[in-house]
């Protein structure tokens, strides 16, 4: 994977902040990105606690059923945004991994 330089990590910036930013913890930003071969590789992420257990309630619900548990912590290590030739006809998709939680009953 290459490092992107200045202008595109400016752009890429500011795109994933405009599409993301409600789903991020307040004053995080975008350090650690790569792109290559159509693909952006977004690496430590720090999730807003509360939109994150909006997101994931229901799957968490299904594993803990009664336990009551408050998200303290969330966090991405890696997502990954395959992004086809022609973009605009064409879906995009998005790979995360290694999702780690922080969570308090």
């Amino acid at each position: 994977m290459q490092i992107v330089t200045w202008p595109f990590r400016k752009f890429f910036s500011y795109i994933c902040k405009k599409l993301l930013s409600d789903y991020l913890e307040p004053g995080s930003y975008f350090r650690k990105f790569e792109y290559s071969d159509g693909a952006l590789c977004l690496h430590d992420i720090a999730l807003n606690p509360p939109v994150f257990f909006f997101l994931t309630r229901q799957k968490i619900n299904e594993s803990l059923k009664d336990i009551p548990y408050k998200v303290l912590s969330a966090n991405i290590q890696n997502m990954r945004i395959l992004v086809p030739r022609y973009f605009l006809s064409e879906s995009i998709k998005v790979v995360i991994s290694e999702v780690m939680a922080g969570v308090r009953t």
